[in-house]
């Protein structure tokens, strides 16, 4: 079965090698050391290279185009595959990005060079090729030679013109419009793993020190509205769609309002490659502990596992994944939603989920009711390694016990679930975002794109086999070719021929 991909990196890694003229091209797997593949869980050699979506036939991608952000240039893990990648530019290249001598606008420009550099390659004896697609008549699904692909920018701070960034909101616009000219843009995710100008973030790692990548501000600011304004403001026969991941739970919400106020609800909401918390946002009951330390500007919440649907499976709470309410918000959109192959995000990991909030976002995780919360002020307990999460950490991740594909299917039933209570069939809405090669941890069953094939077969299996007729009308194999490739098709479809 071919598949699409709402999200997917092709040359994060290629990005990492020498200068422009000597990169490998995007085609080329990127391998690393057993030993790094072992403490990383598949997260350093590449798992969506040109060729491996090639073997594994997928027909339409989105492509990320991912700057690195400045202080994501200082993870030691990144540095070591670096130089792994290559022994001698690599660290040059993260150093002209950690001291702003190469803007994140240049980068992502160089990005787009790169993967449109070489569109041809032999895969397997057979000449493969890559094609932007500009209008949906020219897709052809049967064609199993031709990987067609449209672009996305990840992150807010894409749009960053050098050391102040932050004083012209005018001149990061200019940028935006600069990339919608350049390339067809389904969607543009505001905000990443580090503090920007448009919106307060989700909190996603530590590698780079404990706190550098902790939230600090409030929902969606004026920049942030501005850029929305832009978006939906029609240019080149087209406008980009909003994703809502990596936006902070107050971002959320204030993004949901600003498009009920601007009357924007038309436009489709795009969570490109997320999880979901299998909770409402009002259900504190896994919130296990709260640490709010005197004079910092962040607090820390520890989670309880919550329980999934299928037997042997969990949810991950944290905030960054979708909770009941945006899935509403997203079906009620007509958006979509791609489902991640991280196996943490989709609640794989064993140890309790862990996050840093902004205090000013502190409201979020207090209520009357949370009788057994447990609330600590101290900076004792904030140091507490409890539930520590780290964008490489997969020790704790038995690939031998772990069912990547039960947890998938999980997420899926709980959005079809949510999609009942208020008469969607949500069946329509659901997609994959497999955020391969944006250093996941990869499903065990599915370690790279090429194992696509067998993960369709797989899903299928368990869809047959789990009450699937409690969740929707609709069959395993029909369900399965909906997530794989029919919803997909149908967003895409709607955004080239400006049905909105």
């Amino acid at each position: 079965m071919r598949y699409t991909d709402l999200h997917v990196h092709v040359s994060l890694k290629t990005m990492l090698c020498k200068d422009s003229s000597a990169r490998p091209s995007c085609w080329t797997n990127i391998n690393v050391s057993e030993t790094i593949d072992f403490i990383s869980k598949n997260t350093f050699d590449s798992q969506s290279s040109l060729s491996q979506l090639a073997k594994g036939n997928c027909s339409l991608a989105v492509v990320a185009l991912y700057p690195l952000e400045t202080k994501l240039a200082d993870v030691d893990l990144l540095q070591i595959l670096a130089r792994l990648v290559d022994k001698k530019l690599a660290n040059k290249r993260l150093r002209q990005i950690k001291q702003n001598q190469w803007t994140s606008f240049q980068y992502a420009n160089d990005e787009l060079d790169h993967i449109l550099s070489d569109s041809t390659h032999l895969v397997d004896g057979k000449q493969k090729q890559l094609k932007v697609l500009q209008n949906w008549q020219d897709y052809n699904p049967s064609n199993p030679d031709t990987i067609h692909v449209i672009f996305t920018l990840e992150g807010g701070h894409s749009l960053r013109y050098g050391k102040n960034e932050h004083a012209n909101a005018e001149k990061m616009l200019d940028n935006f419009r600069h990339f919608r000219k350049r390339m067809p843009m389904l969607y543009i995710t505001m905000a990443h793993m580090q503090q920007m100008v448009f919106a307060n973030h989700a909190y996603g790692i530590k590698s780079a020190g404990k706190y550098y990548f902790v939230p600090k501000g409030s929902g969606l600011t004026d920049y942030g509205k501005k850029l929305i304004d832009e978006c939906y403001t029609e240019r080149h026969e087209r406008k980009v769609l909003v994703d809502v991941k990596h936006l902070s739970l107050r971002s959320r919400i204030d993004f949901y309002a600003y498009r009920k106020q601007m009357e924007y609800e038309n436009m489709p909401i795009i969570a490109s490659h997320v999880g979901v918390t299998g909770i409402s946002r009002t259900n504190h009951l896994y919130v296990r502990k709260l640490v709010q330390p005197m004079l910092r500007k962040f607090f820390k919440v520890v989670y309880k596992q919550v329980p999934g649907i299928i037997e042997g499976t969990f949810f991950n709470p944290s905030t960054i994944n979708m909770y009941d309410e945006d899935i509403v918000e997203i079906l009620k959109s007509d958006g979509i939603i791609g489902i991640s192959f991280d196996i943490r995000i989709i609640g794989g990991k064993r140890k309790p989920p862990k996050e840093f909030l902004s205090s000013y976002e502190a409201y979020s995780f207090t209520s009357d009711t949370d009788s057994t919360l447990e609330v600590s002020n101290s900076e004792v307990d904030l140091q507490d390694e409890e539930g520590d999460e780290d964008i490489f950490d997969g020790k704790d991740l038995d690939y031998k016990q772990l069912k990547g594909v039960l947890h998938f299917a999980n997420q899926v039933l709980h959005i079809l679930q949510v999609g009942n209570r208020i008469g969607i069939d949500a069946s329509g809405y659901v997609a994959i975002g497999t955020d391969y090669d944006g250093l996941v941890a990869s499903l065990p069953e599915v370690p790279n794109a090429s194992a696509m094939p067998d993960f369709s077969e797989k899903l299928i299996n368990v869809f047959d086999n789990c009450g699937l007729q409690n969740y929707t009308s609709v069959g395993s194999r029909e369900l399965v070719e909906k997530i794989m490739f029919k919803n997909t098709e149908r967003q895409i479809q709607r955004w080239l021929t400006n049905s909105y």
